[in-house]
């Protein structure tokens, strides 16, 4: 792939910027004629990541892009381009919008016409929220992982409740220019005080519903935090003394944690991956197990909050596909040897090592659970102008090469067992988000 011009003279002065630009490029399948110089390579607001800001960045920075293209990186173009310009990055404007204006042709276009560091104290308010509260999720994280902890799901809601609060509140204040007012509860339009007489904030859940009714907070982690919020009250105020309800707490926990982690890359632009962000699994017990486990006599409490959690999955299905979740599983299961479709390995150079097989049946199952018709399906469900035509079939054949990809998006498999004669691909979910970025939503 070729990239643009302007970026070859800066491989060593800027050799990080350029390669993250690059990384960019690739990612989000920019076009060639993209502006770059010495001004945006020195930006200290140019985000670290090649994410959606950076890829808005690039295609307006000195370059008129219309909505269409925009629409091609995010369902929420006007969000990241407030988000740019709060960082100091000034875009054209009309009499009437700051966000955008028309062009000669009609059309509703967006384009960055310089760059002024903003000194703004209220932002590092914002900053010191957003760190507090991956400090709380790092310590549901450790609380829940330790090996032998009495306390452990109820200690891990309530601290990741607290930090769902911190960011929520912290989105809020930021898309109010740093005005702490924007999260102090109001009556009869007066300020409502706390004991110690200081004003009341507004609840996680009023924070949620707000960001929800402005389309920042999608609707999943919405109802996944409901759900993680109603367990954290049950905690406080009484006891979750059930094997079952622990199954149901890592399952909307794992969504959770997801969620949190998509969110902060996607408001702020901060990477996590330096964090082990993951949940033990405690699926070593099976369900016969945990029902034998559980008290006997299971409490009104516990049963009816049992009764919420199950009707919340039942009303909204999970999609694999999506980027937010209500609830994940992990799941461990052991195959017997003699199961047929086996691949041997071992991780050792110790010849009498404990061997591990791998069904390839499970693999195929959880890893490539999609054939051809499924991707049709679903790409005819979620995307408005999906066709069947040229330009999906030269875009799949792209995810197909191995030489490329490797099989992060296809596998072949064989429909004969020894292996020989006709085989069929079978694909991973991640072809469909790649594929997504080139149609639009529904």
């Amino acid at each position: 792939m070729e990239f643009p011009d302007g970026l070859r003279k800066y491989n060593i002065l800027h050799q990080k910027q350029v390669m993250l630009i690059r990384e960019c490029i690739k990612k989000y399948n920019l076009p060639y004629d993209l502006i770059i110089n010495e001004q945006l390579l020195e930006c200290n607001k140019l985000p670290k990541t090649p994410s959606k800001h950076l890829a808005v960045l690039l295609l307006c920075y000195f370059r008129e892009a219309t909505k269409i293209e925009l629409k091609k990186i995010s369902d929420q173009p006007p969000a990241i381009i407030r988000d740019l310009r709060n960082s100091g990055f000034k875009f054209k404007q009309d009499n009437s919008n700051k966000y955008f204006y028309k062009n000669e042709h009609g059309l509703i276009c967006r384009k960055i016409i310089g760059f002024q560091a903003t000194k703004n104290k209220s932002y590092q308010l914002v900053k010191d929220i957003l760190q507090k509260s991956v400090s709380a999720a790092i310590s549901a994280i450790e609380i829940y992982n330790k090996p032998d902890f009495k306390y452990r799901e109820e200690n891990f809601t309530i601290l990741m409740v607290n930090a769902w609060e911190l960011l929520l509140k912290g989105k809020i204040i930021f898309e109010n220019n740093g005005k702490l007012k924007s999260i102090y509860v109001k009556k009869n339009n007066r300020l409502v005080k706390n004991r110690s007489g200081n004003p009341m904030t507004i609840s996680v859940i009023d924070a949620a519903k707000i960001l929800n009714n402005q389309n920042k907070l999608p609707e999943k982690c919405l109802i996944n935090l409901t759900a993680l919020i109603e367990i954290r009250d049950n905690s406080i105020h009484f006891i979750n003394k059930d094997l079952l309800l622990s199954k149901k707490v890592q399952e909307f926990g794992t969504a959770n944690l997801k969620n949190f982690l998509s969110l902060v890359n996607q408001w702020f632009d901060v990477d996590l991956k330096k964090y082990n962000f993951y949940l033990m699994p405690i699926s070593f017990y099976h369900i016969p197990e945990l029902e034998s486990n559980s008290i006997s006599k299971q409490t009104d409490q516990i049963k009816l909050l049992r009764e919420y959690l199950n009707k919340v999955l039942l009303d909204n299905q999970s999609d694999d596909i999506e980027d937010y979740n209500i609830a994940l599983k992990i799941e461990t299961k052991f195959v017997k040897a003699s199961e047929s479709q086996t691949v041997n390995f071992k991780y050792s150079n110790d010849p009498n090592a404990t061997q591990i097989k791998v069904s390839e049946e499970s693999v195929f199952e959880t890893q490539y659970p999609l054939q051809y018709n499924d991707i049709i399906d679903l790409m005819e469900k979620k995307f408005t102008d999906f066709k069947r035509n040229q330009k999906f079939y030269k875009l799949k054949k792209e995810f197909e090469d191995k030489t490329k990809h490797g099989e992060k998006y296809c596998k072949e498999r064989y429909l004969n067992v020894h292996k020989t004669g006709t085989k069929r691909n079978y694909y991973s979910p991640e072809i469909i988000k790649e594929l997504g970025r080139h149609y639009t939503k529904k």
